[in-house]
């Protein structure tokens, strides 16, 4: 019966190498089945030169590719009899972000590198981040350095396989910052960010009075409101 190793997952372009040794009196000999079918014995390789089997018998694939995948078999051979190996090799690559899209005022802009945006206040702002990689990547969004989870307040996040999107229902000043979206796997990391900013917004009531706003959340600044009078047009901000 095959002994069958669990999977290894050597990342893209990388030399990965598989041990393959046995004892015995007289040793046993070492062969390689390679996932096309050709066989390698020690001091062999395939033709192009990227894998080839040492004189005691390890295996070694240079540069790495997702076409090297599959079940690679050692048999060890001797007068007693025979043992096999099984190595099941899936290759990694690092995470990419694809895209990011700011859809603001019912309009989708694919953003560049550290673009700026800017959002009116008191409007509803969808930020989309996609990656790929292998295995799929997990996509998060950090405003200002901070992760944003489910319980940020004023914001939401709705993660799918290799994406994330970030919503803000009711923008404000606040929400203004560095937005970055990190894509990580085993393999490594990738990020993209841009700049959100928010002017502040204004408010027009129908006499002219005091006007106020809570306090938002620990760590972020008050907001800062804008009241008109709609006769005179005289303004006062609080």
């Amino acid at each position: 019966m095959p002994i069958i190793y669990p999977p290894v997952f050597p990342e893209d372009g990388k030399t990965a190498e598989y041990k393959c040794e046995g004892v015995g009196t007289p040793p046993p000999t070492v062969q390689w089945t390679l996932p096309s079918g050709e066989v390698l014995a020690p001091g062999e390789s395939t033709f192009d030169g990227r894998m080839t089997v040492s004189s005691t018998g390890t295996l070694k694939i240079i540069d790495l590719m997702q076409s090297d995948e599959g079940a690679y078999v050692c048999t060890l051979s001797s007068d007693g009899g025979k043992a096999v190996i099984v190595t099941n090799v899936t290759s990694y690559t690092k995470p990419s972000v694809t895209t990011v899209t700011v859809t603001r005022n019912n309009l989708t802009t694919t953003a560049s590198r550290d673009e700026k945006f800017e959002i009116p206040s008191n409007s509803r702002a969808t930020l989309n981040c996609a990656a790929i990689g292998k295995p799929i990547p997990d996509v998060n969004w950090f405003i200002n350095g901070i992760l944003v989870d489910e319980e940020r307040d004023g914001v939401e996040v709705m993660k799918k396989s290799g994406s994330a999107l970030l919503v803000i229902p009711t923008t404000s000043e606040d929400d203004g910052g560095d937005y970055r979206c990190v894509a990580s796997n085993d393999a490594g990391k990738s990020d993209f960010a841009i700049e959100i900013i928010i002017p502040p917004g204004s408010w027009k009531v129908e006499e002219f009075s005091r006007c106020s706003a809570e306090c938002a959340p620990e760590g972020r600044r008050r907001r800062v409101v804008t009241c008109v009078r709609t006769d005179t047009n005289a303004v006062v901000s609080a």
